[in-house]
């Protein structure tokens, strides 16, 4: 089983309100009869899978979303989310126009000895980055995210 986690869950703020919280769409993938969604072990309800798919809307709260597929009452499988509690990693990139590596991957090869790293602040703070390689020293930096203003 495997799930396509709405855009709150990846860090980013989800647009649409429900019960005066930001809301969201979540799918979950599974070959079962349904699917049970908790958020931090509160049930959430079963939706039936139609297309190996159920969808469920939901208030973002962050924490713990746990999927449970069930195949004729039976548990069959689990996911589990959790949710951004800092800075979140957006990708990594090179430069290398013919590269096959993913950019969501935590490792990646530099293209002329140059990487690029897109992160998303959840707040205020500072993010630090660390970049190493065999045989080279390790690179760091700290970036200051201050408030947004109004």
């Amino acid at each position: 089983m495997n799930g396509a986690p709405g855009p709150a869950w990846q860090g980013r703020p989800a647009r649409r309100r429900r019960c005066g919280r930001p809301s969201t769409t979540t799918g979950r993938y599974a070959d079962a009869d349904e699917i049970e969604l908790l958020l931090d072990g509160r049930s959430l309800g079963r939706r039936p899978v139609d297309r190996f798919r159920a969808a469920f809307e939901t208030a973002y709260e962050p924490g713990e979303l746990l999927a449970i597929a069930y195949r004729d009452g039976a548990e069959t499988g689990r996911d589990l989310l959790r949710s951004a509690t800092g800075p979140v990693l957006l990708g990594l990139g090179s430069a290398d126009p013919a590269t096959e590596e993913r950019f969501d991957a935590l490792e990646r090869r530099t293209y002329d000895g140059r990487a690029l790293a897109v992160v998303r602040p959840t707040g205020p703070g500072k993010i630090r980055l660390l970049a190493s390689a065999p045989e080279c020293a390790p690179a760091e930096i700290v970036i200051d995210v201050l408030e947004q203003r109004a």
